[in-house]
């Protein structure tokens, strides 16, 4: 632990804790905004969706039978679309796995479901909301070793028997139980390699910027591809699609038909389904080297534009995974820039521009750090919005990089609803994981003729102080403690856990007792029992 943590801990605990008892650690932590805003998630491993306003208050709770798949958005006509986790009927699985996407009311009602979860297919991770009332799907499809090795894969790349590559499906819902897919794109028909003349799709990757390398590889998992994020631009008819194994983000033609969009001419911009433009990581294309790159694992994606700028800006979390030097996220906003004809700029077969326009770093870089998932959002007022999915916590900030807005989910992966003052954990193991949140204003069309009004906050009360224990007899001591911790108290036995940062039951017992803590890392934990809930230092 870093010393300086070392020295605010035992500060508070000189004070008698009187800091851990009015810290607000879950719930809306800061709000400095006036604007009304209304926000969207699904906390992992739970099938309850939420609705909260800004102080943390429950407008509207959906439950589904299945666990996120994993995002979840409204309609402009007041509907939940969730994707939800199969376990059934498909052996396509691995992180960020899905295979159904719902549809309810307001009520809470299912109105529509859709699976897409078989021995070939699985959608995973995002789907996108179309304007036409369709939705975009993120999903695998199954392709055997001797297909890839026929494509021209190097077989020492093989991590096992099939490459899940990512395609694109447009779905029209149809019924309470179907969907007809009216559109598709598969990166399985834009491939390129250099590895074996006799084989599929050999060429020059470096000439080829709009094909996509099959030996490019930041992985051997079936998971080659690992889409995580999807956007749709209706001004431009295009989609932007964001790979966490290349660490790039992609743009094709939405306006081509299938068979177009499985060749190399067609639609809008006559390049077929091939990639318009990719940046992010130009060796995987190799038109550059390892300190040429610009995302590092990224995740959220989100298309900025307008009637008055249609091609707009690209946000991006930048998880920062594998950076060199430090690890951070960031936020980039990438201007995009066309010629006059619309196409995507290039230079000698490297998109442009190089470098983001804008690279967002909170001052406190641990703040917005978070290996996994996560995601961002530009608000109409210019702030950003991110979740920083692995700690279940949203934060806004303005246009100068101040917070204005902070909310930690108080649901955590087991099933516990936390106290206020209870921890989460940190950056390295936190317990209440959101892959995404969705913001919505009051203006929104699908809250029309809904109560936005605000219920109970989800999180229970302000935890007891230590003093408070003290107060009703108990006697918990040495505290800070390096070997034995020695619970006396008055009246029945009651029974004790000493619980870690990151949630975990590390010891129990039932009191009075001692427990033995000499071999657990030095830190902070907390005892509980019952409602009660102190915080003890162990030292080395």
């Amino acid at each position: 632990m870093h010393p300086k943590i070392i020295v605010l801990f035992m500060a508070c605990w000189a004070c008698g804790f009187t800091l851990f008892a009015q810290e607000k650690t879950v719930g809306t932590i800061l709000d400095r905004s006036a604007e009304e805003s209304y926000y969207l998630f699904a906390p992992l491993n739970h099938r309850s969706t939420y609705l909260i306003n800004r102080q943390g208050q429950v407008v509207n709770t959906w439950e589904s039978v299945y666990v996120p798949g994993l995002s979840a958005y409204l309609s402009e006509d007041g509907q939940l679309y969730r994707a939800g986790r199969v376990t059934d009927s498909t052996h396509i699985n691995t992180g960020g796995a899905g295979g159904i996407i719902e549809r309810f009311d307001w009520d809470g009602n299912l109105t529509w479901q859709y699976h897409y979860a078989s021995r070939a297919v699985r959608q995973h991770h995002d789907f996108e909301l179309m304007p036409n009332g369709n939705l975009l799907l993120i999903a695998w499809e199954a392709r055997s070793k001797a297909e890839a090795i026929e494509y021209g894969r190097d077989p020492s790349t093989m991590g096992g028997d099939q490459l899940w590559p990512d395609h694109i499906v447009e779905v029209k819902p149809t019924g309470q139980n179907e969907g007809e897919i009216v559109w598709e794109w598969h990166v399985w028909d834009h491939m390129i390699q250099d590895y074996d003349p006799s084989k599929l799709g050999y060429g020059i990757v470096a000439d080829h910027p709009e094909l996509i390398d099959i030996n490019y590889r930041e992985n051997i998992s079936n998971d080659w591809i690992h889409g995580n994020s999807i956007e749709y631009n209706e001004l431009l008819d295009q989609i932007a699609f964001s790979s966490r194994a290349f660490s790039e983000v992609w743009i094709i033609d939405h306006s081509t038909t299938t068979k177009q969009a499985a060749d190399h001419s067609g639609g809008l911009m006559n390049k077929g389904g091939d990639l318009l433009y990719r940046w992010g990581n130009v060796t995987a294309y190799q038109k550059g080297v390892e300190m040429d790159r610009r995302l590092f694992g990224q995740h959220g994606l989100h298309w900025s534009h307008d009637n008055d700028d249609p091609v707009g800006s690209l946000y991006i979390f930048n998880n920062g995974n594998k950076r060199p030097g430090k690890d951070f996220a960031s936020v980039e906003t990438l201007r995009l820039l066309v010629d006059s004809s619309g196409s995507y700029e290039q230079v000698d077969h490297e998109f442009i521009p190089r470098n983001a326009s804008l690279s967002f770093v909170p001052e406190d870089t641990l703040e917005m750090f978070a290996p996994l998932f996560s995601g961002v959002e530009r608000l109409n007022n210019g702030h950003l919005l991110v979740c920083v999915g692995p700690r279940g916590t949203f934060i806004e900030y303005d246009q100068q990089g101040e917070v204005v807005w902070k909310y930690t989910s108080p649901v955590t992966e087991s099933g516990e609803i936390l106290n206020q003052g209870e921890s989460i954990g940190d950056h390295r193991a936190s317990n209440n994981s959101v892959f995404s949140v969705a913001v919505y204003g009051p203006d929104f069309p699908g809250f029309s003729g809904v109560s936005l009004q605000g219920g109970d906050v989800l999180e229970g009360d302000v935890v007891t102080s230590t003093q408070a224990l003290t107060d009703i007899g108990w006697h918990i001591y040495p505290n800070p403690v390096s070997e034995t911790l020695k619970i006396d108290l008055p009246g029945p036995a009651k029974a004790v856990e000493l619980i870690d940062m990151g949630g975990r039951t590390v010891v129990s017992g039932v009191a009075p007792c001692h427990l033995d803590v000499s071999h657990f890392r030095a830190g902070i934990y907390f005892l509980k029992s019952e409602n009660f809930s102190q915080k003890i230092i162990i030292t080395r």
